[in-house]
């Protein structure tokens, strides 16, 4: 995704770092610290991984330019209103597998660091 759009990195996107584009790890306990802050707010959570090719389909079928935050949110809740697999609850489990696609359980993975 960084090699396709390099912007994710820059300054203020999602992937930005202090030195950098952020480790994998670093985006992922980030965004943990995000995902706790709106948990308080009293909807389900849930996270849609973005996989790229059934992303871009998304974008090509809806018009929308794939670079764009707008519509990578656009895809996530499409995606979460329609359900499926894909959706995965937030906070998992301690026991089920961890929401950053690690393949690890989430008391093992982002799960530790709360």
């Amino acid at each position: 995704a960084l090699r396709r759009w390099p912007q994710l990195a820059a300054d203020g996107g999602p992937a930005a770092g202090q030195d950098g584009p952020r480790t994998h790890r670093a985006y992922c306990r980030a965004m943990e610290e995000q995902l706790a802050r709106y948990a308080g707010v009293g909807s389900e959570l849930v996270v849609v991984p973005l996989r790229i090719d059934a992303y871009l389909a998304w974008c090509a079928d809806h018009g929308r330019d794939a670079g764009a935050s707008d519509a990578r949110a656009g895809y996530a809740a499409d995606r979460a209103r329609l359900g499926g697999d894909e959706r995965i609850a937030w906070p998992p489990g301690r026991k089920h597998e961890c929401w950053c696609g690690s393949g690890r359980r989430y008391k093992r993975c982002c799960g530790s660091d709360r």
